[in-house]
């Protein structure tokens, strides 16, 4: 007898901070949800087993690769510049960036309001006007990301100019004496870079049209190191994932890609029409897989932007194209790389819900929320999913 597939589904931050009794999760309407939690083994999911505030945002991809199976910490710099199909060798510096807003040095919108009108003609106007010491590749990712590569022999050993919101911009600087030249080059391309996106006839539309200009690189995560990991993944498993950190851990561990494009309305990403292409793509490769993994960043988003009622209302078009699958003879995961609160936009250490829908295995909760899998005494680890599945 064949092997039931798997489908796999990473909630970006779907778990959220308990306030008043209330999360989106718990509060969402999710019949279908509700419907597989009652035929499922639900458990408190423990991604990282030590919290390290130095994880800092990089906790996300680090939660991935320990899903995986993996107990390395690599830059996201790296993991962005390979997710987005650039040539990452040992000694280029990879480092992970945004499109910002700056107004007299300061930080005004860290994803300038993720508007994606014209960022395209501004990263070839850069690449065409910008000069500096090494050659380097920048590449615009999903949505406001940008991927960027520094070439030659470089060190990481630096401090990044990404600051909150209301701060003045920081300039990157050394951090020990192998780093001075790295340094430089890389203020230099930020400054030489405002320079042009500023007065860019484009950032002009985007500012007749309303829009806050995208005219400042604010970078972090970088890594020019990548160590030999072993593909844990074959050929019969499938990764359904945006451009991008998750895209780079999926093709580090052997997945099979089908990259989702950038769905768009009103220059913004459709993240409605990115979860229905999903579960198309999910339905059409149900019969040529054994194992799909899919990544949906709505509900990361929503938190960021501390917007409670978005983010219940992701949850609710994921649980109507989730029924979709009830009756196939699958297996069904559903868990989060981390919580993000919708109260502050920030990222939360905690035990996430896990879902398995699909084998005989039982727990004494019903419900799929934070408040619910809080009532379990045990904590289950990646390997000990693994087993589940």
């Amino acid at each position: 007898m064949a092997k039931r597939p798997t489908v796999f589904f990473l909630l970006d931050g779907l778990s959220d901070e308990i306030v008043n009794n209330k999360t989106p999760l718990r509060e969402a309407n999710k019949e279908n949800i509700n419907y597989i939690s009652k035929r499922s083994f639900l458990g408190k999911f423990r991604i990282i087993e030590k919290w390290d505030e130095s994880y800092g945002k990089s906790v996300s991809h680090l939660a991935l690769l320990r899903i995986f199976g993996y107990e390395e910490i690599i830059g996201r710099g790296a993991l962005e510049v390979i997710g987005n199909d650039m040539p990452f060798e040992n000694g280029n510096l990879a480092l992970r960036g945004n499109f910002s807003t700056v107004e007299k040095d300061i930080l005004i919108d860290r994803r300038a309001e993720r508007n994606l009108l014209n960022l395209d003609n501004l990263i070839e106007e850069v690449k065409e006007n910008v000069d500096i010491k090494f050659s380097y590749q920048i590449k615009r990712g999903y949505a406001h990301r940008v991927a960027f590569l520094l070439k030659g022999n470089h060190s990481k050993n630096i401090s990044y100019n990404d600051v909150d919101v209301g701060e003045k911009i920081k300039r990157i600087l050394p951090l020990d004496t192998t780093s001075v030249v790295t340094a430089k080059i890389l203020q230099d391309f930020v400054d030489k870079s405002f320079s042009i996106l500023d007065k860019s006839k484009f950032n002009e539309e985007r500012e007749r049209n309303g829009i806050k200009k995208a005219n400042y690189f604010i970078f972090r995560n970088g890594e020019n190191y990548l160590p030999r990991l072993k593909k844990k993944f074959k050929k019969d498993s499938l990764a359904i994932v945006e451009n991008g950190v998750v895209k780079g851990c999926c093709i580090l561990a052997g997945f099979k890609i089908l990259t989702v494009p950038e769905i768009i309305s009103s220059n913004k990403i459709d993240h409605e029409k990115t979860i229905e292409y999903v579960f198309k793509n999910i339905e059409e490769n149900l019969d040529k897989f054994k194992f799909i993994f899919t990544h949906l960043k709505a509900f990361d988003e929503a938190s960021h932007d501390k917007n409670f009622e978005l983010k219940k209302h992701y949850i609710e078009v994921f649980d109507k194209n989730i029924g979709k699958l009830i009756d196939k003879d699958l297996k069904i995961v559903i868990t989060t790389d981390h919580s993000t609160s919708s109260l502050n936009g920030k990222h939360i250490f905690s035990e996430v819900p896990l879902l398995i829908y699909g084998i005989k295995k039982r727990s004494s909760v019903k419900m799929f929320d934070e408040i619910s899998i809080s009532k379990l005494r045990n904590t289950i680890s990646p390997k000990q999913l693994w087993r589940l599945i």
